[in-house]
């Protein structure tokens, strides 16, 4: 059990500072700053005819996988957080 921890504590830790409040972990995008000290860790894919997302809040243990197969899968994403996140209405202002 102590090595998984020690591996997400290795994962979400911020390496590289893109922007304030952002940055990159080991694989993953790393957003901090959200109210209660919660965080948000996201990871994407993009080939011909798929797009996908992964947005997890480990603190409130909510988050979501979007698998979608077509190029312009990526303009469900904003309904689909803010629906149905609940800090998803913050993660996308950050987007934009």
């Amino acid at each position: 059990m102590k090595k998984r921890g020690f591996m997400l504590l290795a994962m979400v830790k911020r390496h590289v500072t893109t922007k304030p409040n952002q940055g990159m972990g080991l694989g993953w995008e790393v957003l901090d700053g959200f109210p209660n000290g919660e965080y948000a860790i996201l990871h994407g894919g993009s080939d011909n005819g798929v797009k996908t997302l992964i947005v997890l809040f480990p603190k409130s243990k909510q988050g979501l996988v979007l698998l979608t197969n077509g190029d312009n899968g990526f303009q469900l994403y904003e309904r689909f957080l803010t629906e149905h996140l609940e800090l998803g209405k913050e993660l996308m202002a950050r987007a934009k």
